[in-house]
């Protein structure tokens, strides 16, 4: 692939990664795995809340991890039915 299609296909990767209905489903599908996770994996530094900067930077990052994926799959899924409306029909 041509370094300008790769970037084409970053951009478009991101783009579609930006889409208004995009990023609400991931945040909404991150705030609600994240919760469950933070509960499951950090329920002592919760409940008091008592935690270290460190801690507090796990804890991040069992948000941000099902919204990368969350994304991630949507941009995949869309992308690939775009694909899917645009590639030629067998018969032609």
């Amino acid at each position: 692939m041509p370094a300008s299609r790769w970037w084409q296909a970053v951009q478009r990767w991101i783009a579609t990664g930006l889409e208004r209905d995009t990023v609400i489903r991931s945040i909404k599908t991150s705030l609600v795995v994240g919760i469950l996770l933070a509960l499951v994996n950090h329920w002592q530094h919760l409940f008091p809340p008592q935690f270290t900067g460190e801690e507090a930077l796990q804890i991040a990052l069992t948000y941000l991890v099902p919204y990368g994926v969350a994304t991630y799959g949507q941009v995949s899924g869309k992308l690939q039915r775009e694909g899917a409306a645009t590639a030629p029909s067998p018969e032609e």
